[in-house]
């Protein structure tokens, strides 16, 4: 069989060696086990599916208006039940039993399913006539899959990743499930299974496609998108929030009344430009009523008032009801961080609660399609709400259409909006009507679609930059399942990289002021404590050669101001750690020094020992030795340092509590804490002494 599967052969070919006879029953053998399958599935739930039956042709999805159409995937002769049945399997799986989305599975599976059945029914695999035999799935190696994708690729032009990524899903899925159908079990790994991709780069799946496409690839790197500006994001949030807010009863009244006249049309049958004075007279009263808050749109009010005595046509309250539509998305994404998708197809109507304990955080309950989340909380301010109640009351779709996002009158079969580039559209419309260049102030090779996730990077960088906590809270409002993705958001926004600079500098800055001042003052203590006081003293007596003018106080601030300088520098250049230890103490050490640290020096002898590493060749090689920070030595390591800081105010507060427990109960204690007490203060009593000189008095009455 391994043989057989590098070639494109018949039927007649593959059951050669089989006479007529053995070779017919084998046929009604296998429709007998594909029957059994079908009665067996016809029992299992389909409530993922619209709780239709398992042999039904149409299973709807998750999403109103899309469905699988088994039906229209047969091929004339109907050759391909088989494959079909397989198909159905496969989905069901996914869907039914591992909760991916239907409608994402759906998606493109009509002309994936054709494609694929031309192809294999061409070698009748999976493939036959009632009782013929079928030559099994077990023929596909990969080798032969790969073959069949380059000439899949030279079939259809416009091909997707649809085509292919159901050999993943192929591929992933337990044999298991076809045990009792063994003629189905495709044995494979995908052909581009080997392909390697780091975070930020195109898929494994994507690279292959390009590879078969050639110089005629298009998609060879991910879209990048910058963060809208500040002006940007100001000016879209001024024009948005009274739409929603002072003007929401406005326009709820305008399309409220628009939507009892467009279904009097359709009673009438009628089209809606064509309906008389009669029809229209309440409508055009709400219009004119509500003049001031059409006005926001400097366009649809411009031709409302060219009409004079008639009223717009549907086109224009559409218009007029995406652009509302839009100002209360605009402020969903700048709030939430929400996907395209997301905001399309998994925000309903009833979609927020409030917290019980505060007035001023709500939290939205969504699924999350991409990665698999449903009902996820995130917390969203009452501005938001509003903009979700907003879309509510202008929301005239039928009942069982639960999607807060909808049309104001069904186009097609769609009321929601079905497509991603659609709401990119609309929100961009939203945009152009007020002149808000969303380009602004970004490179101008950036990419102008992506509307939507631009909001989210936005959303991101403003975190970013406001807070220490960034990664945790994108990683928790953006539904991200691990710190890659929110470091990847943060890590390459510009804005976001300044900001951080700022609080590495200012961080510097503040470590070499606090450290200097307890050099020059004398309060600081730890093992290279002796090594700063003989530099002190040489800048002292330089300062005094050069300047001998300067004594007492002004001889204080110089020498400080010299040491500072000389810190900053430092830690700016990487020759000096600067990073607090458990313990309290500043590590000092040169982060290039080639010395065993007194904190790693056995732990990295060990590791060299057991990778057969000599320590003199490490040494000649100038390998640098990391600190471990976790076994701090304290004063007896020379590059320790300890003075006046919260950390250690926290560490006296601990001496004192210590020498205040062992001076309270003496001989009389009965477990170990005056050992653990002792053993703290005999570690800590030296280096705060140098730099609290007061606890000599409370260590003596011990």
């Amino acid at each position: 069989m391994q043989n057989l599967a590098e070639d494109i052969y018949s039927r007649s070919s593959f059951y050669t060696s089989i006479d007529n006879e053995e070779k017919a029953l084998i046929g009604v053998n296998q429709w007998k086990v594909i029957k059994s399958i079908e009665e067996k599935y016809e029992q299992y739930p389909m409530t993922r599916f619209g709780g239709v039956n398992f042999s039904d042709d149409i299973w709807s999805t998750d999403r109103v208006g899309s469905y699988i159409n088994w039906g229209k995937m047969m091929l004339p002769d109907n050759s391909n039940y088989p494959l079909i049945l397989f198909f159905k399997i496969l989905i069901y799986q996914r869907v039914q039993v591992l909760k991916y989305s239907s409608s994402d599975a759906a998606k493109g599976l009509g002309a994936v399913v054709r494609a694929w059945s031309a192809l294999l029914g061409r070698e009748h695999i999976l493939c036959g006539k009632l009782n013929q035999p079928l030559v099994p799935a077990e023929v596909i190696s990969s080798e032969k899959l790969h073959s069949l994708c380059v000439e899949m690729i030279s079939i259809e032009k416009n091909v997707s990743q649809e085509y292919f990524r159901i050999w993943s899903w192929i591929a992933s899925t337990s044999k298991k499930i076809f045990k009792e159908l063994p003629f189905a079990q495709f044995n494979i790994k995908v052909p581009w299974s080997k392909i390697k991709s780091k975070t930020g780069d195109i898929s494994p799946l994507q690279k292959y496609i390009n590879e078969l496409i050639g110089s005629e690839a298009t998609r060879i790197s991910i879209r990048s998108y910058e963060a809208y500006s500040s002006e940007t994001v100001a000016k879209i949030i001024d024009r948005a929030i009274p739409i929603f807010s002072e003007h929401s009863k406005s326009f709820t009244s305008i399309f409220s009344e628009f939507d009892k006249t467009y279904k009097e049309s359709q009673k009438l049958n009628t089209a809606f430009y064509q309906l008389n004075l009669e029809h229209t007279a309440k409508l055009s009263n709400t219009l004119n009523e509500n003049e001031s808050a059409i006005a926001l749109f400097p366009d649809l009010y411009a031709e409302y008032k060219d009409l004079k005595e008639s009223i717009p046509n549907s086109y224009w309250f559409n218009n007029l009801h995406q652009r509302c539509l839009a100002a209360s998305v605009w402020i969903i994404l700048f709030t939430t961080g929400l996907r395209n998708i997301d905001i399309r197809l998994s925000l309903l109507r009833d979609c927020w609660v409030k917290d019980p304990d505060s007035d001023l955080i709500h939290y939205i309950l969504t699924d999350i399609q991409k990665v698999r989340k449903e009902d996820y909380p995130i917390p969203a301010p009452p501005i938001t709400i509003q903009a979700i109640e907003f879309l509510n009351a202008i929301n005239f779709a039928p009942a069982e259409v639960n999607n807060l996002l909808a049309r104001l009158f069904m186009k097609g079969k769609y009321w929601e909006i079905n497509q991603s580039y659609m709401l990119n559209s609309i929100l961009k419309s939203f945009t152009d009507c007020f002149d808000i260049d969303l380009l602004d102030e970004v490179n101008a090779d950036s990419n102008q679609d992506g509307v939507c996730h631009r909001a989210r990077v936005t959303l991101a960088q403003w975190i970013g930059t406001n807070s220490p906590l960034a990664v945790l809270i994108v990683k928790r409002l953006f539904a991200h399942t691990n710190e890659i993705m929110p470091d990847h958001y943060l890590k390459n926004n510009m804005e976001v990289k300044k900001e951080r600079q700022n609080i590495q500098q200012a961080t510097y800055i503040n470590l070499a002021e606090n450290m200097s001042d307890a050099i020059v003052n004398g309060k600081f203590s730890g093992g290279a404590k002796a090594n700063y006081h003989e530099g002190v003293e040489m800048i002292r007596q330089k300062l005094q050669l050069e300047n001998q003018s300067l004594v007492g106080e002004e001889m204080q601030t110089t020498l400080k101001q010299h040491i500072k300088n000389i810190l900053i520098a430092r830690i700016r250049n990487g020759e000096m750690l600067a990073m607090q230890t458990p313990l309290g103490f500043i590590c000092l050490r040169n982060t290039k020094s080639t010395k065993p640290a007194p904190c790693a020096a056995k732990k990295e002898q060990i590791k060299m020992k057991e990778s057969d590493i000599d320590v003199r060749f490490a040494r000649a090689l100038q390998a640098s030795y990391l600190p471990n920070l976790d076994n701090c030595q304290g004063s007896d390591c020379q590059h320790s340092f300890l003075f006046d800081n919260p950390m250690a105010q926290l560490l006296l507060e601990s001496f004192r509590f210590y020498c205040s427990y062992l001076k309270g109960v003496g001989q009389f204690s009965t477990n170990n804490l005056d050992a653990e007490a002792q053993h703290f203060i005999d570690l800590y009593y030296p280096p705060l002494l140098e730099v609290y000189p007061e606890i000599k008095s409370e260590m003596e009455a011990v």
